[in-house]
């Protein structure tokens, strides 16, 4: 007979070494159905085909749907998501990129791949978010966890939330604590680096791409309110409506879905360092799905990455269910929607 999943008071007086032995077991769970499908399904050991497959026909996909917009062929209302679809592959990948899942021998070709991935995005650099990631699973939850900080998590009231997912620029201005946060320090100064130094050079070049879809909505929306039908139906004007619609819209709605479920599902603030048990919550429920379908599924299967890094993101798809019992069964918090008036606080019901 299948054992009672613990209760919350239990979880939270329990001492570390019981939690350390669910760590363990939902580990050997994730482990050991990842090498099920990997007996069952030969081609998946061809992991560095497959990652450059999905980044060509996710831009592919991404310009065929510019294109069809353009000449009239394709409606806004079928390009803008697909193509935020597409760029959630690319988000995923770059992800798996990080973590040197693809090409880890070949750093130029790594390169390359950042290079079209930071384009598509218009973010911050793929190199620069390397560190930050990094940092952020060595600690997260913790105040010097700038990844989650810069998308709002544990700094401030729901409202600035939700807006930093929509307009990340504004990290900026209205999250000021993140420059005072300890060990924060010499994780920016690296993203800034020394005067002319490439280092500096992206970190220019990633401040005009957070600013370019501000800037092109307030272009078009003062040509359209101000300007003549010759200026609306200008070759200029047109290519920016293009570029609206297959690139700049659809990656809004793309960063924002991510932000959200990543600063939803993630705690913070009352964890100690290294608890992945505690780290995550899974995001399961059926009005969450309008952002899953834009950033992959991020809010159920995120927690699965914690438990194991090394594993691309279509494999978490795959292993999902048999992570999913095994995280029930350890007493894993599973659509814990109370953690948002807690401030994703870990402590209370």
């Amino acid at each position: 007979m299948a054992l009672e999943p613990p209760t919350r008071a239990d979880l939270q007086r329990e001492p570390a070494d019981v939690r350390r032995g669910r760590i363990r077991r939902v580990h050997e769970a994730i482990v050991a159905d990842e090498a099920r499908w990997r007996q069952r399904l030969p081609w998946l050991r061809h992991q560095d085909a497959l990652g450059m497959g999905i980044w060509l026909g996710s831009l592919g996909v991404v310009i065929a749907l510019a294109f069809g917009y353009l000449v009239g062929a394709l409606p806004w209302w079928l390009v803008l998501p697909s193509s935020a679809i597409a760029l959630s592959l690319l988000h995923e990948l770059e992800h798996d990129l990080i973590h040197d899942l693809y090409f880890r021998a070949r750093r130029r070709v790594q390169d390359l791949m950042f290079a079209g991935i930071w384009v598509a995005k218009l973010s911050l650099d793929p190199w620069t978010r390397r560190g930050l990631h990094l940092h952020h699973h060595r600690r997260s939850g913790q105040p010097d966890d700038v990844e989650e900080r810069f998308i709002g998590n544990g700094a401030g009231p729901l409202w600035l939330r939700l807006l930093l997912g929509v307009l990340p620029i504004a990290t900026v201005v209205l999250v000021p604590e993140l420059r005072r946060v300890e060990a924060a320090g010499p994780v920016l100064r690296a993203m800034r680096g020394k005067p002319g130094s490439w280092q500096r050079r992206r970190a220019h070049v990633s401040s005009l791409f957070l600013l370019t879809p501000l800037v092109l909505v307030l272009v078009w929306v003062g040509v359209a309110a101000l300007g003549s039908d010759e200026a609306l139906a200008s070759l200029p004007m047109r290519l920016l409506q293009t570029a609206l619609v297959a690139w700049v819209l659809p990656g809004i709605v793309r960063h924002a879905a991510i932000v959200w479920l990543s600063s939803f599902s993630h705690y913070y603030g009352d964890i100690e360092a290294g608890d992945l048990f505690r780290q995550n919550q899974v995001l399961r429920h059926p009005l969450l799905w309008p952002l899953q379908l834009f950033a992959f599924n991020f809010g159920a299967t995120h927690a699965i990455h914690h438990y194991v890094v090394k594993q691309p993101f279509y494999l978490r798809q795959l292993v999902a269910p048999a992570a999913f019992a095994a995280m029930r069964a350890e007493g894993t918090r599973f659509d814990d929607f109370g953690a948002i008036g807690r401030r994703q606080r870990w402590s209370g019901a």
